[in-house]
């Protein structure tokens, strides 16, 4: 029992000599359980580890050479050591251990001893390069190389045991040369002691463990590979559904032929609210080895034959490999004494295993001699003197009665009658070690040694020292080597303090032992009766009355009616004593005393527990008078101790459950009985009298009887103590989030089975947001209004908000006075790099949960405590004026070296320890804690549980689409940091399928629930997307007043569901609840206004109180929220929310129903706020595109369409629109010195695709030609003549591609291609029928002669369609007999040697199948016959060798391993024997005709592979899981760079303009004297955009002058050079080019001219930036442009995306800065200087975006991000400083935070107002106010068929459109220096919507000249290109527009669209039509057929 009030002084020495009993016996040892304890306590004297590390291996290195010492006998005496026996001699090794000296200091040793059995002969070899002194650590033995020694691991202490450390080095032991050397490698296990390593061929196989953190132990189960040929570590990863063993040390690891076994160990388990409980396990696993990582797999074994039948820790076991058996001798076990005291059993018998089979233990006892006549026993020597039991006769085992009792238990408190401390002199009793844990054991030969060990009596251990072995083949006695050297006191006795189990958690110290046995009475009540005067009778009674006042006090009469989860933990519960309430609470301890103490390990658990046993004396008194309550309720002695055992709780079935109910169940209980009391509902007394309740019964107590009584005692408590208690306490506790349930009776949503293990394909690598990116600048300004600010307010009024990332808190003052005048300063509490928003309080107050991007930058939910606004503030102001003096010293001294700190960082240092507490000192969450731990899906908008210890959250998931669809998460909140990993937590409200929909496609449903609240305590209330719910997908340009969001609730516990409030009209979302739960507030679309409305529960009545909103943001997918989270005032007299930038209260009324009702006009709380943002330099590069574009030559970059011919020295590719031949190793002056050449061609200005070599005649190339009028042509080029050949005839008009032809011999061959159908580019009305696979026969050219004209062209008889397949690419196999067909995840053969089925379709097989390849090719072997007319797969031995693009990198696979999809994501997952053959990516993959050779293309240069070469990577490839052996593969893949050239479109003008020239003077022109190229424009309105102001830009009567495509000269009166071209303007507007910098478009994969490039230009779009398209097409269709074989703008592109979500052909981790490095390349090298840009498209993880931008420095890219209406990821887009951020962003209207932010960052905005967020899209505006299908110019490029789809006949009201609201944020922003920037997003109909689109801009209030600038100059600033383009000036590109005469666009910007001429690198058309003006005037452009009019 606990002490009373009034102890005496006497008591408190008897304690202090206690605790200085309990400090001298800190030096006691706990390394029984095989070494799985912590940190040691020692003397208060301590020294520095490292120091420690350091002085002992200077030491070592001075002081020893190779020296080998031959010594008296064995090592000093040790523990944990390691004995192995001799790889190549018959030796035994020992090296190392510990020993813990009678003074309490700690020795280690690195010594290495050589035991020869033979000599009997002990030597000591030292090495000046050895490993550290240490123990617990593990050797393996190898015979390779003579013999060596590898060892790994171990842990050391300093003298005084205050530190403490893990080694994690590698070490090998040369057995020849007696030296060590260090093993180094980049990969290794982490730091650990008491793990196990074993050899299995090759590998040393390493296992479990644990670490010492500190404040708990950790146990490991990792399993580990070292490679001993390639001196690699590889991590064996096993899947969720393998079964592993457990966590564990100190077990046996045994190799055997086919693995090794593991047996036994010692582990911990820590749960929750309980005491860590130490384990001795006894299970047997089977480790199944294979020379392949990935297929090992562990096996539990089952318990065979005589085996151990108690659980023992600390048995050594060794290998009997002669037998192929394990010997087991010792160990130790524990056996509860009673409740606080174990007695350890020590053993010192012997087992065996035998592992083969299945395993079976067998016993190994003592063989006794067989007696013979005559002969007698040996009697009389001394067994210390005795080396052997030597008899040859024949022996035989024991029977069971005669055994010699060997397996003796043996408890130090309980000596058996054979004493243990002297060895017998009974000759009938052979010498045998005695009892002992963690003996070394080993086996040489067929002789097991046995040295030391540890053996505890009554409060010791001893550290032992005999020396011993046995004949294990003949088992008859023991031999003692060396006797025990150790004196072991038989009197010592076990005592309540000293008996208790210092085992029980390996590092807790006597303080812990006292709480976990006794208490302290014992000593205490001894005291009392020595001679402690006893209290005066009145003393008592007044004590007792104080007592019985607190008792009151703490049973209710406080109002505070909820706690925080910090006080749950710390309080002690009614009936626990101290041990129990210490084991609950020891981590939460620990790091109370850690804020506070010096400590580590055992010390600080020691400051841990002082602090728990003074918190629970403290309660102690009180919690006393609650188990009176219990006895008189009716609970027996024995009931009340196992009540209070059980937590106040009872463990039954039948126990009512205390969860989701309103009223509690126990308060009915309670008033069914007849005792008075009060509930705890009612506000006045609560005190509870129970005398009269239900009174034990008599005789025996019945279990229902107990239950009963106990039920109702503890009802009768829980509604006194509801009050005050933390409901954990009270209700059943939540639990650990890895099981299936957080809260009981709350099922978990199983979302129908899915489980979320594809995305993301590679895990996150370690970065931290803050500090690997450099911020070097700083902006800091004051605002008064904010964008979006999401808000919560605490119980005393402190209103709590985000802004910009920050959060920010209003004092109490604000809420009361809220009068609409006072202005409050708002002081930040949350700052930094970091974006952190969503706060909210804790029921109790006192802790607040926010959403931060913290760390790795992924959103997650984080806590911290509260203290208050003034407290937590960061800044203090005093009338307005920053002071210091509130602030705390610490935060005081982190803000001085800020500047200090912060340059650090920008120069891209790493911060240290103390920069880093300096640093979240600043932010102001050095106390923050993770709650979450996501690394790809994102959690926001977190709200706590009513109990306070949980929270729910909604969790965001992406589909194919980046788009999250939201679930709802319950989530523990942890006291401290602790080890979260991705995916903890349950779901709890999961998506729903659309109807029709399989589980399978679970992951597809792009809408789900989201914006939880708690309805009491098992019911939420939640938002969600009904109207695209049913449908799965989410769709944009929403109807908002339609209706799109609903508000439900659901039952957890029951799982009922309601609809709370209907969708319709104007939808209602973002729910909030009243304190009282009794009024939901919420948001909807109301007319032209945004409502706040109510709805009673109660009565079902819904008000809309005011219309002061913002608009919600339900059209869109918004996980920032619909509308920011508003709170209730702490009285529910009143709503603060925000709007219109300010935040605002609205007063509310209660009306004679009980409702709540609005109660006058809302009243703004004004606040000031000083933003403090730190922000990266803004990513922008400049491009010399002039320098480019100047050239006469311009260099192809990109290739595409790659075929080798059968030898694999000649490769034909395309090469923009023309076919290249590259034979290797030539060289050809005339081909710039490399061994490209173009094919010949029969029309040299015609587009060619698809090349391929015609088998057995190398010189033959077989391509298409592509003409806009006659469509697809084939041609024979002859490569040794240089000619070239038509194969016209017998081909009908369509559109073709992939020609080959069969594997034969001859001119007769068989050629296949394949029909494709009409398209968006080449249309839909010409040519269009039966698209497929087609073969045919065809004659080929002779090779010798030259041909007649007539002779040249070819014409294909007998075509007919093989198959309705129209895959990428088709090849002839087994002559002509079968066809390959490829497409980007499926291989395919097709036997066309037999008859089709009755559809006219061919038998096919499927050869291999790619689960998420954009290319797979695969080489066939052998193919018989394919029996089957359907795609069935084929054995795997039908394919070679599988090549395959995963994620942008190349794969080559085995055929064999072709029998599941190839995938390469890392781990199981990955197809087996994957090998990485790219560094950086590839593309167009073939492989040579005899599968050889592997050959793709990344840029200009052509890799090849010979997939032989592989064999040398087989190790590297095998042990590389993650990146599949690359490092390896690389250095055999050889790479040929590709040159190739097309004239420059600025030669090619001034060419034409000189053969024009020529032509008009019917002579020659001299181009040196001529001005031909000569171009100028006069009389003319310019329009310079030089300086970017109207003032300076505009110039009336001006002249430019161009020659070359470049821009002369530019001013007034200037005179046209003799022989220029001049067109006059006739005083017409003169504009540069238009700039779409986000432009998409469709057709860049054609073939044929672009009717959307001729769009695009004709609309005056002269450049056009694509924020996201094909790499490889777009380039190759930009090089088809410069080359001049189609009309278009200069085209740029980001190329392929990179991309968040799970799309396949797109998704990219950027988990490291390789794969970002490799990422740019990719990109980059396709078009060199032109590859200026990419784009990030919603990458949830912050630190990818980073690396990203950090190559792209380095690679002088810009990155233009989509953040797909996130509102938060576009604002840390501008603070990592993104060149531009594209789109709007989702909230229209912004406010001066945001306004001043973007527009000082640097970074430019694309807000592309036709697809704008929030809204209708802006093209629907212009599709219900324009007659598009029957504009004369779009119908002249635009099919009609579009065009006729461009129509909305249901006009929308203006304020449908927020695109209004984002124009008008845009314009404020351009005003403060935004570029402002145009991009049309592609919309069609494409051309027309730029000029739209700069209309919209104008409605924000822009001037025409504003516009102007923004479609001009902004565009190229933000690109980079302002230096050649974007400007009418001297030395720039000519680009420039021309319109009409009287086109007055200055006045009216709706005028920009009637363009008179286009102009782009000074040639000229006509706008309306194309024709070409100059230079080769009358020139129109061709379009393939595309209307059917």
């Amino acid at each position: 029992m606990a002490k009373k009030k009034g102890v005496s002084s006497e008591k408190a020495k008897a304690k202090e000599a206690k605790k200085a009993k309990a400090e001298k016996k800190a030096e006691k040892r706990e390394t029984k359980k095989t070494k799985g304890g912590s940190a040691r306590p020692g003397a208060d004297d301590e020294e520095d580890l490292d120091a420690i590390l350091e002085k002992l291996a200077k030491e070592w290195e001075a002081k020893h050479k190779v020296n080998e010492e031959t010594v008296a006998g064995p090592p000093t005496r040790r523990a944990n050591a390691t004995l192995t026996p001799c790889p190549s001699g018959n030796h035994l090794w020992f090296i190392g251990g510990e020993y813990f000296s009678e003074d309490g200091k700690a020795h280690f040793y690195n010594d290495v001893y050589r035991y020869t059995p033979e000599k009997d002969e002990w030597r000591c070899y030292t090495s000046p390069n050895s490993p550290g002194p240490r123990s617990a650590h593990s050797v393996v033995a190898s015979p390779a190389g003579g013999g060596k020694l590898f060892l790994f691991g171990g842990e050391f202490s300093s003298l005084s045991q205050n530190t403490f450390h893990h080694y994690r080095d590698f070490w090998v032991f040369d057995v020849a040369t007696h030296s060590w050397d260090r093993i180094e490698t980049k990969i290794k296990p982490i730091a650990r002691s008491g793990h196990r390593m074993a050899l299995w061929k090759h590998y040393i196989v390493l296992f479990g463990g644990f670490v010492d953190v500190g404040v708990r132990t950790n146990y490991l189960n990792d399993l580990w590979l070292f490679d001993t040929q390639e001196y690699k570590w590889i991590q064996v990863d096993f899947g969720p559904n393998d079964r592993q063993p457990h966590s564990r040390s100190g077990f046996s690891f045994l190799p055997i032929a086919e693995g090794v076994i593991m047996h036994g160990g010692y582990t911990k388990t820590y749960d929750k609210g309980k005491r860590p409980v130490g384990v001795a396990l006894e299970d047997t696993w089977f480790l199944k080895m294979s020379l392949n990582p990935k297929e090992i797999k562990w096996e539990k074994r089952k318990k065979i034959g005589y085996a151990p039948t108690t659980a023992r820790s600390g048995c050594s076991m060794a290998l009997w490999a002669a037998k192929a058996q394990g010997v087991l001798f010792g160990g130790v076990s524990d056996v509860d004494k009673d409740e606080e005291q174990l007695d350890s059993v020590f053993y010192n018998d012997m087992f065996g295993y035998q592992t083969s089979g299945n395993g079976r233990w067998v016993s190994m006892n003592l063989k006794k001699k067989k007696k013979m006549g005559g002969q007698k026993k040996e009697k009389g020597k001394n067994p210390a003197e005795i080396r052997k039991y030597a008899e040859e006769e024949e022996e035989e085992p024991l029977s069971d009665d005669e055994a010699t009792p060997a397996a003796t238990p043996m408890s130090p408190a309980e000596p058996t009658p054979r004493s243990i401390f002297a060895m017998s002199d009974d000759p009938d009793q052979p010498p045998m070690p005695f009892q002992r844990y963690n003996a070394m054991l080993a086996v040489l030969r067929n002789t097991l040694y046995i040295y030391g060990g540890i053996f505890e009596h009554g409060p010791k251990e001893y550290t032992l020292d005999d020396f011993w072995s046995i004949q294990l083949d003949k088992m008859e006695a023991f031999t003692c080597l060396r006797p025990l050297d150790v004196t072991i006191d038989q009197n010592a006795e076990s005592d309540s303090e000293d008996d208790d189990d210092d085992g029980e958690h390996e590092g807790e110290d006597e303080d812990e032992e006292q709480a976990e046995g006794g208490s302290g009475d014992e000593v205490e009540a001894e005291t009392d009766v020595v001679g402690t005067p006893a209290p005066e009778p009145d003393d008592v009674e007044e004590d007792k009355n104080k007592l019985r006042a607190k008792a009151n006090e703490f049973l209710g009469s406080s109002k505070d009616s909820t706690r925080s989860a910090e006080d749950q933990i710390s309080t002690p519960l009614p009936g626990e004593t101290l041990a129990m309430f210490y084991s609950r609470s020891k981590d939460y301890w620990a790091q109370k005393a850690y804020g506070s103490s010096d400590n580590k390990g055992k010390l600080l658990r020691r400051d841990g527990f002082a602090l728990a046993e003074e918190r629970y004396a403290s309660y102690k008194p009180i919690l006393e008078e609650v188990e009176k309550i219990l006895a008189e309720a009716g609970l027996d002695e024995e009931e009340i101790k196992r009540v209070g055992a059980s937590g106040g709780q009872v463990a039954t079935a039948s126990r009512p459950s205390f969860i989701g109910t309103e009223v509690h169940p126990c308060e009915g209980i309670v008033r069914n009985m007849k005792a008075p009391f009060t509930s705890s509902h009612n506000s006045s007394e609560k005190e509870l009298d129970v005398s009269n309740g239900a009174q034990p019964t008599s005789g025996k107590t019945n279990r229902r009887g107990f239950v009963m009584r106990t039920t109702v005692a503890i009802c009768a408590v829980f509604v006194l103590l509801r009050a005050h208690l933390p409901s954990k306490f009270i209700t059943t506790p939540s639990r650990n989030p890895a099981l299936n349930s957080i809260i009981p009776g709350i099922k978990e949503d199983k979302a129908y089975g899915w489980k979320d293990d594809i995305w993301p394909i590679r895990p996150q690598q370690p970065w931290d947001i803050s500090t690997d990116f450099a911020h070097p600048r700083k902006l800091k300004y004051d605002v008064e209004e904010g964008t979006w600010l999401r808000l919560d307010i605490s119980r005393d009024g402190e209103i709590v908000f985000d802004m910009l990332g920050d959060l920010y808190c209003l004092p109490s003052d604000a809420l009361r006075s809220s009068d609409g005048q006072t202005r409050w300063r708002a002081y930040p509490i949350l700052l930094g790099v970091p974006w952190d928003s969503d706060p909210h309080f804790s029921p109790d107050g006192r802790k607040l949960v926010f959403r931060s991007d913290a760390g790795l930058g992924v959103e997650n939910i984080w806590t911290m405590p509260w203290r208050g606004c003034r407290t937590a503030a960061l800044r203090s102001y005093d009338h307005d004026v920053e002071t210091a003096h509130p602030l705390n010293q610490s935060l005081l001294q982190a803000l001085a070296h800020e500047e200090e700190d912060e340059s650090w960082l920008a120069q891209g240092f790493k911060e240290d320890d103390d920069k880093r507490l300096r640093r979240l000192l600043r932010e102001g969450r050095a106390e923050a804690h993770r709650v979450t731990n996501e690394t790809y899906r994102w959690v926001s908008d977190a709200r706590f549980h009513p109990d306070g210890d949980k929270v729910i959250a909604t969790k965001w998931y992406t589909s194919g689409r980046s788009l999250g669809a939201g679930e709802g998460w319950i989530y523990e909140v942890p006291l401290s940091d602790k080890s979260t990993k991705p995916g903890d937590g349950m779901r709890v409200i999961g998506r729903s399928l659309p109807f029709g929909w399989e589980p399978e496609q679970y992951p597809d449903q792009q809408i789900g629930p989201e914006q939880f609240v708690w309805w009491g305590k098992d019911r939420l209330i939640y938002s969600k997307n009904v109207a695209e719910e049913s449908d799965g997908a989410f769709e944009y340009s929403k109807d908002v007043y339609k209706g799109i969001y609903a508000i439900f609730s659901r039952n957890l516990t029951t799982g009922a569901t309601e609809k709370l409030v209907s969708a319709s009209p104007g939808s209602a979302s973002r729910p909030e609840l009243s304190h009282d739960r009794r009024t939901l507030a919420f948001v909807r679309r109301v007319r032209d206004k945004e409502a706040l409305v109510l709805k009673d529960l109660v009565s079902g009545t819904i008000r809309n109180i005011w219309y002061g909103l913002t608009y919600d943001a339900t059209p869109i997918s918004a996980p920032m929220g619909t509308y920011p989270s508003f709170a209730f005032t702490p009285d529910d007299k009143g709503i603060v929310i925000w709007a219109a930038g300010s935040l605002w209260r609205v007063p509310l009324a209660v009306n004679q129903d009980g409702e709540r009702i609005g109660n006058g006009e809302p009243a703004k709380i004004l606040f000031k706020a000083t933003i403090e943002k730190r922000i990266a330099e803004t990513r922008i590069s400049e491009t010399d595109l002039l320098k480019e574009e100047s050239r006469d030559v311009q260099r192809i970059r990109v290739f595409k369409e790659l075929a080798v011919d059968e030898t694999g020295s000649n490769a034909v590719f395309r090469a923009g629109g023309k076919t290249v031949h590259r034979s290797f190793g030539t060289e050809d002056a005339s081909a710039h010195k490399t061994g490209e050449k173009l094919v010949p061609v029969v029309l040299q200005n015609a587009t060619y695709y698809s090349p391929s070599f015609v088998p057995h005649m190398p010189n033959l190339v077989i391509h298409v030609r592509w003409s806009d009028i006659f469509l697809s042509t084939f041609e024979i080029a002859d490569l040794s003549r240089q000619m070239a050949f038509e194969v016209s005839g017998g081909l009908p008009l369509g559109r073709y591609d992939s020609p080959v032809i069969c594997e034969c011999e001859g001119l007769n061959r068989h050629i296949a291609f394949i029909r494709r159908g009409g398209d968006d580019m080449t249309g839909h009305v010409v040519a269009t029928a039966k698209p497929g696979i087609y073969i045919g026969t065809l004659t080929l050219p002779s090779p010798f002669g030259m041909p007649t004209a007539t002779e040249r062209t070819f014409a294909i008889k007998d075509i007919r369609r093989v198959s309705k397949m129209t895959p990428k690419r088709i090849k002839f196999v087994d002559g002509a007999s079968k066809l390959l067909t490829h497409t980007s995840r499926k291989a395919s053969v097709i036997d066309i040697s037999g008859e089709p089925d009755e559809n006219g379709e061919y038998p096919a097989e499927t050869l291999a199948e790619g689960k998420m390849s954009t290319e797979l090719v695969v080489t066939p072997r052998m193919l018989n016959s394919v029996k089957s007319s359907t795609h069935m797969r084929t054995a795997p031995a039908k394919v070679g060798h599988a090549a395959f693009v995963d994620f942008f990198q190349i794969y080559v696979a085995d055929g064999t391993a072709v029998d599941k999809p190839l995938w390469s994501k890392p781990g199981l997952n990955a197809t087996r024997g994957l090998a990485r053959v790219s560094l950086d990516g590839g593309h167009d993959l073939t492989w040579s005709r005899d599968g050889s050779t592997l050959f793709w293309f990344l840029g200009p240069y052509l890799h090849s592979l010979k997939i032989d070469q592989l064999k040398h990577c087989r190790s590297a490839i095998q042990g590389d899981p993650s990146t599949f052996g690359i490092d390896c593969v690389r250095q055999y893949v050889n790479v040929t760079e590709v040159h190739a050239y097309h004239q420059s479109e600025s030669r090619r003008l001034s060419d034409d303009a000189f053969d024009v020239a020529r032509r008009e003077t019917k002579g020659k022109v001299d181009p040196s004297q001529s001005h031909a190229d000569i171009l100028v424009i006069i009389n003319a309105t310019l329009v310079t955009m030089a300086t970017g102001s109207e003032a300076n830009d505009i110039v009336h009567d001006g002249t430019i002058i161009i020659q070359g495509g470049v821009i002369q000269l530019v001013g007034r009166s200037l005179v046209a050079p003799q022989g220029a071209k001049v067109i006059d303007a006739q005083g017409g507007v003169v504009v540069p080019g238009f700039v779409d910098v986000h432009a998409h478009w469709n057709g860049a994969d054609t073939v044929a001219s672009s009717w959307e490039q001729l769009a695009f230009l004709a609309y005056g779009c002269t450049t056009m930036h694509n924020p996201s398209s094909d790499t490889v097409d777009t380039w190759t269709e930009r090089v088809r442009v410069e080359s001049g074989l189609m009309i278009g703008p200069r085209i740029f592109t980001t190329g392929t995306i990179i991309y968040g979500a799970g799309a396949a052909s797109y998704h990219q981790d950027i988990a490291d800065d390789a794969e970002a490095r490799s990422a740019l390349i990719r990109l980059k090298v396709e078009a060199g200087p032109y590859a200026f840009s990419y784009k990030n498209y919603n990458i949830p993880s912050r630190a990818s975006r980073q690396r990203l931008i950090k190559v792209a420095k380095e690679l002088a890219m810009n990155v233009y991000p989509e953040g797909g209406m996130n509102f938060d990821w576009d604002l840390t887009y501008i603070i990592d400083g993104m060149t531009t951020v594209e789109h709007s962003l989702p909230i229209p209207t912004l406010y001066d935070d945001i306004l001043t932010l973007f527009s000082a960052s640097g970074t430019g905005n694309t807000p592309t107002h036709i697809v704008n967020y929030g809204g209708i899209f802006g093209e629907d505006y212009v599709w219900a106010h324009e007659s598009l299908p029957f504009d004369d110019k779009l119908r002249r490029f635009v099919p009609h068929g579009y065009l006729e789809g461009l129509s909305r006949s249901v006009s929308a009201p203006r304020d449908s459109y927020q695109l209004f609201n984002t124009s008008a944020s845009v314009y404020e922003m351009t005003k403060r220096g935004l570029n402002g920037n145009v991009g049309a997003h592609g919309e069609p109909p494409v051309g027309l919507n730029y000029h739209e689109e700069m209309w919209f801009f104008s409605q924000g209030g822009m001037t025409p000249y504003e516009v102007l600038r923004s479609a001009t100059r902004s565009g190229a600033l933000s690109l980079g290109l302002f230096s050649s383009i974007g400007s009418l000036q001297e030395g720039k590109l000519a680009d420039m527009l021309i319109y009409p005469p009287g086109a007055a666009i200055l006045d009216d910007i709706s005028l920009s669209r009637d363009i008179r001429f286009v102009i782009k690198g000074g040639r000229v058309w006509d706008a309306s039509t194309m024709e070409e003006e100059w230079p080769l005037k009358g020139k129109r452009p061709s379009l393939p057929p595309l209307s059917a009019d």
